[in-house]
């Protein structure tokens, strides 16, 4: 099982690459700064999981450890990237902690217990 060390890096690495991702498609330039944040708020995301539900025991994966919950942030992810009323910034925030959080679940999806589909 991954530990929260290892949760945090993958997290940030995916956090800075969704950063690079959004400004190519949005023609921003990569600031340092900007992608160091992104890394930060994607590490937030990545943790939130065992936040939640913490790993006190073998079977803490329920319901936020689920592939219903990693969905569900996806589809509310969707539906706030169409709503032309959030800020540009909310969008990448949002978008950040959702790519942290969902490589937690991948990275528990790799292990022998996997993940539930609901909890």
């Amino acid at each position: 099982m991954a530990d929260a060390k290892t949760h945090a890096l993958i997290a940030g690495v995916a956090g800075v690459a969704a950063y690079a991702v959004y400004c190519r498609r949005n023609a921003q330039e990569v600031r340092f700064l900007d992608a160091v944040a992104s890394g930060l708020v994607a590490v937030a995301g990545g943790l939130a999981p065992d936040l939640i539900e913490p790993a006190n025991n073998p079977n803490h994966r329920r319901l936020f450890h689920s592939l219903a919950a990693g969905t569900a942030l996806i589809h509310g992810n969707n539906q706030v990237q169409a709503n032309d009323r959030v800020p540009d910034s909310a969008k990448l925030i949002l978008i950040l902690l959702v790519v942290g959080y969902v490589s937690h679940l991948l990275v528990d999806a790799l292990t022998p217990k996997g993940l539930p589909v609901l909890c």
